[in-house]
């Protein structure tokens, strides 16, 4: 159903169809808050406030103010801030739905939408979203948090190429890392194991840059994603089953570098 709003969302430009879609996945968000009566508040606030928005969207008064409304609609940071009234009870499917699949569905209006006037907005949201990393002490927010800046980097992307994507992406991942690294006070592991979180915006949006540019820039896409991919895989693992003997942050760092050498080694000779 997600997938067939999207799909239609992108060929049909109707503000009554797009609010529709808006509205049945709303819909049926709510119902699966309604399965459990704990959730009836939070049901009450979601249902309320995303319908005044839709009614708002549906007014159609000017393209800025339309973008500004998706961006309450679907947390788009800095206009995050509500989500905190119930989003951190929600968990197992809600929460992938919330987090994930609702979100989905908004990205062909925006690309519609979204001018170059936005664009210092959706920076602001990126900047305001990693200042509050370090603030921020609980696991769940931590997933919330990169769920939101993983819509914003997607929505960040809209307004460039293809090519401009490859400056970003090695921005992104290297000047970040070596910027952080001289941080004692950040787990640059557990940072890596998010950035690459399974199911996350950012996570299919990889997959779709590399889909788009893989029959020219493969090869190099193929060296950043190894390096952050196995990163996160040892933290993961290490964390699990080896944590409670000794600390392996130095060694897992320098057994990843080790493997991306040999497979650099291995695809070049």
């Amino acid at each position: 159903m997600i997938f067939f709003f999207v799909y239609f969302n992108f060929f049909l430009l109707s503000l009554l169809f797009w609010w529709s879609s808006f509205f049945v996945l709303n819909l049926f968000f709510g119902v699966l808050l309604l399965e459990n009566k704990n959730f009836f508040f939070n049901f009450v606030f979601y249902f309320f406030f995303q319908e005044v928005l839709g009614l708002l969207f549906l007014l159609n008064l000017g393209p800025s103010f339309v973008v500004f409304l998706l961006m309450f609609k679907s947390g788009v940071g800095p206009f995050f801030v509500w989500l905190f009234f119930f989003v951190y009870f929600l968990k197992d499917l809600l929460s992938i739905f919330f987090l994930i699949f609702k979100k989905i569905v908004f990205m062909p209006v925006f690309l519609f939408f979204c001018g170059g006037g936005f664009f210092l907005v959706i920076l602001g949201g990126l900047v305001l979203l990693y200042l509050s990393f370090y603030f921020v002490f609980d696991y769940w927010i931590y997933v919330f948090f990169f769920s939101s800046e993983g819509l914003n980097l997607t929505i960040f992307f809209l307004f460039f190429t293809e090519f401009d994507f490859l400056y970003f992406l090695f921005f992104y991942y290297f000047f970040f890392y070596f910027l952080l690294l001289s941080s004692s006070f950040i787990d640059l592991e557990k940072l890596f194991y998010f950035m690459n979180f399974p199911l996350k915006l950012s996570f299919f949006f990889k997959g779709f840059l590399v889909s788009t540019v893989a029959p020219i820039f493969y090869t190099y896409l193929l060296f950043f994603f190894v390096f952050s991919m196995a990163l996160a895989f040892l933290n993961f693992w290490s964390d699990l089953f080896l944590s409670f003997f000794f600390n392996l942050s130095g060694w897992v760092l320098l057994f990843t570098l080790l493997i991306f050498f040999l497979f650099l080694m291995g695809f070049l000779f």
